[in-house]
């Protein structure tokens, strides 16, 4: 694994914590991320134990994604392998483009259907809008080739993710022109023949479709602000928790200690009840002795 911040391997202790952290069902994540947290500081870890706590829970779509990079690693790099052969297919057009267009759409569907079951048998009914940030995401992390990419194929992908993509139209199965040559290229707002005789105007539908894509970036940041605010509740919730498990241990303790300094106040007051006895039969013995003389 590398790591985001330096670029170097990331330390063994993270890097297998990480692996563990990722891979479990998304309702046990806050638990193992505060019982890894637990051990590294244990373990004298406590560097790697603050880069733990700071790993962010992922929302289900990119989970689902890391369950797919885990379970089906074979998919992922078919993905990946089909994005490039269509980023080389561009320049032959085509046979050689429709076939990698169609390799292309396969490898997306295969691993959103792979990400669908990972859903599923977590319990979620794998709904449209999740099935289409799962897609898009993949995509992005196609078109991107840092971190994202590296998070992916390691199972450990913190968050959804979108990029411009420039073969989105094509996994959406939209028709592939080729470029025009520069002097036979149309004026930006020029209106281009669609099917049937009819005209798009090709700088709306450009608009149109940034506009889309704005309004849908902004339903997702929104997602992720709730998402990370009910993350905090939650870590501050299990804080709490944890705080009152420790307030309890430290009563336990105390009640513990109560009541064994109790039981030695009573053996010493029994002791000190005896030595008295024993102090008052010494003195009547003398004084029967002295009597006697």
């Amino acid at each position: 694994m590398a790591d985001e911040r330096t670029g170097k391997p990331l330390p063994e202790p993270l890097a297998r914590a990480l692996v563990r952290l990722y891979g479990v069902p998304l309702d046990e994540f806050i638990r193992m991320r505060r019982d890894l947290v637990n051990e590294l500081k244990a373990a004298g870890e406590a560097a790697i134990a603050k880069r733990v706590a700071e790993a962010k829970k992922p929302p289900l779509t990119a989970w689902a994604l890391n369950q797919v990079a885990r379970g089906h690693p074979a998919l992922v790099r078919a993905f990946f392998g089909a994005r490039g052969a269509l980023e080389a297919a561009q320049s032959a057009g085509g046979g050689a483009l429709r076939d990698a267009m169609a390799a292309y759409r396969k490898a997306i569907t295969d691993v959103v259907s792979a990400a669908e079951r990972a859903l599923r048998d977590a319990g979620s009914a794998g709904t449209a809008a999740q099935l289409r940030t799962i897609s898009e995401t993949l995509q992005a992390i196609g078109a991107d080739a840092g971190d994202a990419r590296a998070e992916l194929v390691e199972g450990r992908l913190a968050d959804d993710v979108s990029v411009d993509d420039p073969f989105g139209a094509l996994a959406e199965g939209a028709p592939v022109a080729a470029s025009p040559a520069p002097e036979q290229a149309r004026p930006r707002h020029a209106a281009a023949p669609a099917h049937g005789g009819k005209l798009i105007d090709l700088a709306a539908a450009r608009e149109a479709a940034r506009a889309a894509k704005e309004r849908e970036r902004e339903a997702r940041e929104a997602r992720v602000r709730r998402e990370r605010a009910i993350e905090d509740a939650r870590r501050a919730l299990a804080a709490r928790e944890e705080a009152l498990e420790q307030a309890r241990a430290m009563e336990d303790e105390a009640r513990a200690a109560l009541a064994a300094a109790q039981a030695e106040l009573e053996r010493a007051v029994d002791a000190t009840a005896a030595a008295r006895a024993a102090l008052d039969a010494a003195r009547e013995a003398l004084e029967a002795l002295e009597g006697a003389t």
